[in-house]
């Protein structure tokens, strides 16, 4: 037998999908905001030291998230343990004035929207999720899913099953992009194309070598 003589593969390489939906995160990406920050600042506001506010939120973080605990009912609860009053008030307002909009974020996908479909999935409780559609900081996303809706939050994969679903898309066909690596990792295991964020101009960068124009 002659060396050096290999037989052709019939057939082409298929084609990659093309990508026809891009979903952003919120937090830490449309939004800047922290949870030490807004937690720093409620505490100031009602006139408490930082630490027991901090350790309660954490506790009640995933039920906030979920939707299985209301600002209201969360609210009492920080009223009652730490005696305080008007938590619901101070809590907004120490929202509003630590979350911080990237208007070149913003910018981004609404140029993005002339091509692509542009969603929202983030993990967001009640309060920030009506604080946010008061500001008109969803109007240029569709679909939107929000933790506190579906009931389960990121990295579930069931929040990412959601978002294919509502989208009636092909896990190839999407782009998720978020600044937590561990929220990634369940998007990329079904074939999601995936992002980790840490810049405007880095995103910016990394869309357009998934081939992404605007």
């Amino acid at each position: 037998m002659k060396k050096g003589l290999r037989r052709k593969r019939s057939g082409t390489r298929p084609a990659k999908a093309p990508i026809k939906a891009i979903l952003f995160d919120m937090g830490g990406v449309l939004l800047r905001i922290s949870m030490e920050a807004e937690t720093a600042r409620w505490s100031q506001l009602l006139g408490i030291p930082n630490g027991k506010l901090h350790r309660l939120y954490a506790k009640r973080m995933d039920a906030l998230l979920e939707g299985k605990l209301s600002p209201e009912e969360f609210c009492r609860e920080v009223e009652d343990t730490l005696q305080v009053r008007q938590a619901l008030a101070r809590w907004q307002q120490a929202y509003e004035e630590t979350a911080t909009i990237s208007q070149r974020i913003l910018f981004l996908v609404a140029r993005l929207r002339q091509r692509y479909r542009v969603g929202l999935l983030s993990n967001a409780g009640q309060l920030a999720d009506r604080l946010n559609r008061e500001e008109g900081l969803y109007d240029l996303f569709d679909p939107l899913i929000l933790s506190c809706e579906v009931g389960v939050k990121k990295p579930s994969p069931r929040i990412y099953q959601i978002a294919l679903q509502r989208l009636g898309l092909r896990p190839r066909e999407v782009v998720f992009l978020d600044d937590r690596p561990e929220n990634l990792v369940p998007p990329r295991k079904m074939g999601i194309r995936t992002i980790h964020y840490t810049s405007p101009g880095q995103l910016e960068r990394d869309l357009r070598k998934l081939g992404v124009r605007w």
